[in-house]
């Protein structure tokens, strides 16, 4: 955790309180029941996103909260925000079970960013114009952007890593999927009034409720076929694919992958080090190949190739990243070293065994080739 996670989080506690005290002069108190539809959707919508809550794409909660400003004040709209983001929270502490209570820290931070970033939307974006698609498209990038670099900061500054700006196509496509929903709500209420919110609505839930459920099955898939550790593909997945090529007569090139004297680093600076070493080697293969990388085992790894792959290619680019294997534990930096195997399958007669058998041989007498070198 950075040291600047605590006064950060704070900031936007205050930035949230800030929020509803400058909104406060905006205040209805008689009955708005288009209002109170949106906010029956919101909790509707943001409790069916609780089995997948660590993934914010899925929530409609922005969009929804932006579309309310056409239909009510800023200081209700804030307030029937807050009110649904604790109904939730209710639900995953005494339904779901995912927390202990609702008056947690991430809770508050949610609380805090969400109004701020509606806030400052409004401020921006809206405060100027009544019920124009351009206008709600304008306020809801502009929520959007806010609520993504906030999320973004506060992630980078807990888990203490470097910042780098990336855009996911989940993402993005799902922005333009809510301007879709802003101006097909807009243009429902003001032909059908209620009637129109209610109708869209069921739709948009009812959407969410496919993408929720493709997204769970997903994870299901990741969690049998992915390592827990590195977050590669395990090898389970790695002896299915070998199966099926080898079952179809498929030709592909396998190159095994060892590091050398991991048990060293183990034994001299602790397990945890020697954990990061392999998530960090994991890393860096994943981010320079685009093709898929397999945890075998322990310290060892392997990339499989089609045939139309160059194994000498994988293995040049691996020498090249060699200077860039090592691990900052902090007050050192530790290098690494591997070494590889190959087997490149041709159509002949074998079994997975001997596959995995071949390839770590030949990663051995590699091993052994460099410890001559270096003798």
């Amino acid at each position: 955790m950075h040291k600047l996670f605590t006064p950060y989080r704070y900031f936007i506690y205050v930035l949230g309180l800030l929020s509803l005290i400058l909104s406060f002069n905006s205040i209805e108190l008689h009955f708005n029941l288009p209002l109170v539809i949106i906010s029956i959707f919101i909790v509707i919508s943001e409790i069916k996103a609780i089995p997948l809550s660590e993934n914010s794409v899925l929530s409609l909660l922005g969009v929804q909260a932006i579309f309310a400003l056409t239909i009510a004040p800023i200081f209700n709209v804030l307030i029937s925000l807050v009110v649904a983001i604790f109904i939730r929270d209710l639900f995953q502490v005494y339904y779901f079970k995912e927390k202990e209570s609702i008056f947690n820290i991430k809770t508050f931070f949610n609380v805090a960013m969400h109004t701020s970033c509606i806030y400052i939307s409004y401020l921006l974006g809206f405060s100027q114009i009544k019920s124009s698609p351009l206008n709600l498209i304008v306020c809801y990038v502009i929520y959007s952007t806010l609520n993504n670099i906030l999320l973004y900061i506060v992630l980078k500054l807990y888990n203490n890593s470097t910042f780098s700006l990336s855009f996911k196509r989940e993402q993005i496509n799902m922005t333009f999927y809510e301007i879709m929903i802003l101006v097909l709500l807009n243009y429902a209420y003001l032909a059908y009034n209620e009637i129109g919110i209610i109708f869209i609505l069921i739709f948009v839930v009812s959407y969410q409720s496919v993408a929720i459920n493709k997204n769970i099955k997903k994870a299901i898939e990741q969690n049998i076929n992915q390592d827990n550790l590195t977050k590669v593909f395990n090898r389970k997945s790695l002896n299915y694919e070998i199966s099926d090529k080898l079952l179809n007569s498929f030709p592909f090139g396998l190159i095994f992958i060892d590091l050398d004297n991991f048990k060293f680093i183990n034994d001299t600076y602790g397990h945890n080090i020697g954990d990061k070493v392999l998530i960090h080697f994991s890393k860096t293969l994943s981010d320079n190949f685009n093709t898929k990388i397999y945890r075998y085992g322990g310290d060892e790894f392997c990339i499989l190739l089609n045939q139309d792959e160059d194994t000498k290619y994988y293995l040049r680019v691996i020498e090249n990243l060699k200077n860039h294997f090592k691990v900052d534990a902090g007050d050192k930096v530790i290098p690494y070293k591997v070494s590889c195997g190959v087997y490149s399958y041709k159509g002949e007669h074998t079994s997975l065994e001997e596959i995995f058998y071949f390839s770590s041989s030949d990663m051995h007498k590699n091993k052994l080739k460099n410890k001559k070198i270096l003798l």
